[in-house]
């Protein structure tokens, strides 16, 4: 499984797009500027994962907060 991601600052008012396959590096990251995980995707296919990672990396800020707020209205931290 893959992961494509967005963490945020506490502020919620930065955010970074990534990828992984594996959960716990992405509870390692929490130790950082952007330690809550706001948002996520599932994937079998790593290229499908890339594929969809640069598309959300491309994407307006206005968009991917839309996005998170679908699965994620109160950008709660889901670790």
């Amino acid at each position: 499984m893959c992961y494509v991601y967005i963490v945020s600052d506490d502020l919620r008012t930065k955010f970074l797009t990534g990828i992984t396959d594996d959960c716990k590096a992405l509870d390692l990251a929490s130790k950082r500027k952007f330690k809550h995980l706001i948002y996520f995707e599932t994937f079998r296919n790593l290229k499908h994962a890339m594929k969809r990672e640069k598309e959300l990396k491309r994407w307006k800020l206005g968009w991917k907060l839309a996005l998170i707020k679908r699965m994620n209205p109160k950008l709660k931290s889901l670790l």
